[in-house]
């Protein structure tokens, strides 16, 4: 009789579990999940869908927290300088003096730079990564249209192989042009399975490197340029922009350094009793002037050209897309 009880409720219990289960729709939640994935991939993917699925990573998040996290002090320092008015205060020597000085010809501009650049630094950040993006989806799609071309190659070889076989059944062709057409089959196969190999790796690094889940798959995809860059020429404008910054920047660094050494000197007569402190100050600043100058003249001779020979290549990249 127990036994009989014990066996009714488990099959009562069993029951329920089962229909809770299909009622219950947290059950089913992959499959929820999976479909509103497919529905936020469109049928033809571009670098620009690409580009925007990166920009929701947890890194990118965290780039913009940095911004946040780093912004009050940038603004406090821009603050405490705009309120500087006499190199004096707080100045316990006249190089700390001179430099007081220099901050208050050029600490506020450079502050405000510093701000307007961490303010744009996430945007900077998914533009230098657009090229990386854009090769990333052509080596996938050129991958993807592998596996076609190795799968006709495939077709014809199986179709060659019958047709030796035949032939060779009815006596007009040799065993050695079986074998031949055989080895085609499997190379053929061979090639197939390394191109399909290929894909998925592509899919995978493109997945990941997008933050996609990594075995997604895509319909189709869209190369056309235009969202991404107008012509080959913005390239070489992009290069002599960047050149003309790093040239800008060095002098810039040289005019600093020389007003420097003008304040430090112009305090000699105040500070006579460590004239000879100040003295070896300046001739400290003529050596960062020097060295600076030389990488200067490096630039205009050097850098310059390694740039236009990057920009060139990079040209070079975008003239064979056919």
């Amino acid at each position: 009789m127990k036994k009989a009880v014990i066996l009714l409720l488990v099959l009562l219990f069993s029951f329920g579990f089962t229909t809770y289960a299909e009622q219950d729709p947290l059950l089913t939640a992959d499959e929820s999940v999976d479909s509103v994935v497919s529905e936020s991939i469109p049928d033809k993917i571009d670098y620009k869908w690409a580009l925007e699925q990166y920009g929701k990573q947890e890194k990118i998040k965290l780039m913009e927290m940095n911004v946040d996290l780093n912004m009050p002090a940038l603004e406090e320092t821009l603050e405490k300088y705009e309120k500087m008015t006499d190199p004096i205060v707080g100045a316990s020597s006249p190089m700390t003096r001179a430099n007081n000085m220099v901050i208050m010809k050029y600490g506020i501009a450079e502050q405000k730079k510093s701000i307007e650049d961490l303010k744009n630094s996430v945007k900077a950040g998914l533009d230098r990564e657009a090229i990386s993006i854009r090769n990333s989806l052509r080596t996938l799609y050129a991958s993807k249209l592998n596996i076609f071309y190795n799968e006709k190659n495939l077709y014809f070889a199986k179709k060659a192989l019958d047709i030796a076989e035949t032939f060779y059944r009815i006596g007009t062709q040799t065993y050695t042009e079986v074998l031949s057409a055989r080895y085609s089959y499997l190379s053929a196969e061979d090639a197939l399975e390394d191109a399909t190999l290929a894909y998925e790796n592509n899919l995978m690094s493109f997945n990941r490197y997008i933050g996609m889940d990594l075995l997604t798959e895509y319909k189709d995809f869209d190369l056309d340029e235009e969202p991404m860059i107008k012509n080959t020429d913005h390239i070489q404008k992009l290069a002599d922009r960047k050149f003309e910054a790093i040239i800008k920047e060095k002098e810039y660094q040289i005019e600093k350094e020389q007003y420097r050494k003008e304040s430090l000197e112009s305090l000699i007569l105040i500070y006579s009793h460590i004239e000879k402190d100040i003295l070896e100050e300046v001739e400290n600043i003529e050596e960062r002037i020097a060295d600076l100058e030389k990488e200067l003249e490096q630039l205009h001779f050097y850098q310059r050209r390694q740039l236009n020979e990057r920009a060139k290549s990079i040209i070079k990249a975008f003239e064979a897309i056919e």
